[in-house]
């Protein structure tokens, strides 16, 4: 039996680009942040002198301005409890890759 890999992404242009490359069918994106509980949350993308996004340095914020090169978005954050619980089969492994902002607390 193939492994299934679930994977999550917060910011709505990204979760696009990702669905393009990766679409095999042992993979399950969803567009949203990981928290300890649902709610929207402000995320700043940082944006460089072309206007181009710097993904390196997205997150998670409680600010509600910046200087002009950023940007904050609302984002659906959800805890991963309530993104799991209906699963037929058990997840076995879980591991964080860019995990900031409220993520630490998921």
């Amino acid at each position: 039996e193939q492994g299934k890999v679930i994977g999550f992404e917060a910011l709505p242009s990204t979760f696009k680009f990702t669905q393009k490359i990766l679409s095999f069918s042992n993979i399950e994106l969803h567009n949203v942040a990981i928290s300890n509980h649902e709610h929207l949350a402000k995320m700043a993308i940082v944006k460089d002198q072309e206007q181009i996004i710097n993904r390196g340095v997205t997150s998670i914020t409680q600010i509600e301005k910046f200087d002009d090169d950023t940007e904050i978005v609302e984002v659906k954050a959800e805890s991963l409890d309530a993104l799991l619980k209906n699963r037929k089969k058990n997840v076995s492994f879980i591991a964080g890759r860019n995990i900031s902002g409220c993520c630490i607390r998921a």
